[in-house]
């Protein structure tokens, strides 16, 4: 998970899932993994477990639908990009400890 910075307009200082939008073309498994690229610098095995949705509002009233994964690390030196301020490895029980968005 990323800790996005508190000087966000979204949801700043709140722990989330890397992620961004799937492009024209691609699919989900993909987006979700040049995603983890871009963002944290890191690269999963291609082999995924899909482990729920949810849909959340954002602050201008749009909305999002999630999607989760549970993946497995394969290789990379996590780099958080200037959106974020921190980040740790977890597991899916563990996302009740943090102070996540709201979905």
């Amino acid at each position: 998970m990323i800790k996005r910075s508190a000087k966000e307009d979204h949801y700043g200082g709140k722990w989330v899932f890397p992620g961004g939008k799937v492009e024209k073309g691609e699919d989900v498994i993909k987006a979700m993994l040049r995603e983890l690229k871009e963002e944290v610098g890191v690269d999963v095995q291609r082999k995924v477990s899909f482990l729920r949705s949810y849909t959340f509002l954002r602050n201008d009233g749009s909305s999002t639908i999630g999607l989760v994964f549970c993946l497995k690390y394969k290789k990379g030196k996590v780099r958080l990009d200037k959106n974020s301020e921190d980040f740790c490895w977890i597991l899916p029980e563990e996302i009740y400890n943090f102070d996540t968005i709201p979905g």
